[in-house]
């Protein structure tokens, strides 16, 4: 799935879930959407749910859509 670098394959949907910077900093708890499985094989989707973000806003420049 693009914008995931990493995942665990034994995660199971509805699991609750950390995620992280590739530096290895704590950015938010979330909902599993998608096993892990299905997450690694899947070309696209939403992985996850957002249920808490940890990081201050402006930590990273904001990710620009494309139009």
């Amino acid at each position: 799935v693009k914008g995931v670098s990493g995942i665990n394959g034994t995660i199971r949907r509805g699991a609750t879930i950390a995620l992280f910077t590739r530096q290895g900093e704590g950015v938010a708890i979330a909902r599993a959407l998608m096993s892990g499985d299905s997450a690694l094989n899947s070309g696209s989707g939403v992985v996850c749910d957002t249920l808490r973000v940890f990081m201050r806003p402006g930590t990273y420049p904001r990710f620009r859509k494309k139009q």
